[in-house]
């Protein structure tokens, strides 16, 4: 295991996309103090200091930078095995699918601490080019300690979406616009079980943050639940872990038409298991958009309940305008794919575009 992440974390410091969290982590603190400069003076607050610099820089981290970074470039590690078609070079070495997706894991992890290492560097010099006063070794310690600590909570909390969007060609970059999603419904949980055990928001509790000061939260929030949260992320993360195969993956995204299987297709030798069967429906079943007789992009079931769980107050006005557009809708995939289904989402685009032409 040691000789596959000291592998993986040497590819990954020849590529670029490393880039992708070096930026946004530099951004993070720049950002936040740019935010006290461009609010109204009677909001502003006038005791901005390291200490607030260093929580605000956990609270954006936490919400949209690390986890962003992280699953674009943890999905990417795991990507670029099979569209530079080095996976099948790799299985002929007796190493077990499972163990390499593991290590790509643990630089996953890895590296988030090293982004929380470096987010502090770089709130460091944000505070002190701006004079922000407050500074002391004992505020880099135990705010700087914070900061660390949430990071690798968050990393903790991307694993599930970095092996789901991974093994899904091409979908990296999805995943990490979902993730920016999950990150910011934090704001959205003031109180009762989910201010503690969603699993973003748990990663803050169990740094010490306080939660009641950047998201409004009514009460107190709970360790014993945060811990529940993050328990549920780590056997979630072992559950997609041990049942993903080199072949499990979802496909070229409405670039390559997959083939009919039957719904209840199982393994020989037996039924499939719960987490395979999950898998299928979410992963291996698709979404496709189409315009002009011309695939536009799929999405994985998973994608599109997530996202209309989460943001429908966007997805839902999108998807019915573009009927109105010209784009129709079609499901594909082993338990989706039926004619009855994809004839009435046909019809339904017909007539939305008839409407269209006519307005």
């Amino acid at each position: 295991m040691w000789n596959i992440i000291k592998g993986e974390w040497q590819k990954l410091r020849r590529c670029q996309i490393l880039l992708v969290g070096i930026v946004a982590l530099a951004l993070c603190p720049v950002v936040q103090y740019g935010s006290q400069l461009i609010v109204n003076p009677e909001i502003r607050d006038p005791n901005y200091d390291f200490v607030r610099l260093f929580s605000s820089v956990v609270w954006g981290n936490t919400q949209v930078f690390l986890p962003i970074s992280l699953v674009m470039i943890g999905g990417w590690m795991i990507d670029r095995e099979h569209t530079s078609d080095t996976m099948k070079n790799l299985l002929a070495v007796p190493v077990s699918y499972h163990r390499l997706l593991g290590g790509k894991l643990a630089v996953a992890a890895a590296l988030a601490l090293v982004f929380g290492v470096y987010s502090v560097i770089a709130t460091v010099v944000t505070g002190s080019l701006a004079g922000l006063d407050g500074f002391s070794m004992i505020v880099l310690a135990r705010q700087g300690g914070q900061v660390i600590l949430a990071a690798f909570y968050t990393g903790l909390v991307c694993m599930p979406l970095i092996l789901i969007f991974g093994q899904i060609r091409g979908a990296y970059l999805a995943g990490s616009l979902l993730t920016f999603f999950l990150g910011y419904c934090i704001l959205f949980f003031k109180g009762g079980f989910l201010l503690s055990a969603y699993p973003f928001s748990a990663a803050l509790v169990l740094s010490g943050f306080d939660m009641q000061e950047y998201n409004g939260a009514i009460e107190s929030p709970s360790i014993p639940l945060a811990l529940l949260g993050m328990l549920s992320v780590l056997l979630l993360t072992a559950g997609v872990l041990f049942s993903s195969h080199p072949g499990s993956r979802a496909g070229s995204s409405g670039k390559k038409k997959k083939k009919k299987r039957p719904a209840r297709e199982a393994k020989a030798g037996g039924r499939p298991s719960l987490l395979q069967t999950l898998r299928r429906w979410l992963i291996d079943n698709e979404l496709e958009i189409w315009r002009k007789d011309k695939p536009v992009t799929a999405l994985p079931v998973l994608i599109l309940v997530l996202l209309v769980i989460f943001a429908y107050y966007v997805v839902i006005p999108l998807l019915i305008l573009g009927l109105f557009l010209g784009f129709r809708y079609r499901f594909s995939g082993p338990d989706l794919e039926r004619d009855d289904l994809n004839g009435m989402m046909g019809t339904v685009a017909d007539t939305a575009a008839d409407l269209g032409r006519q307005v």
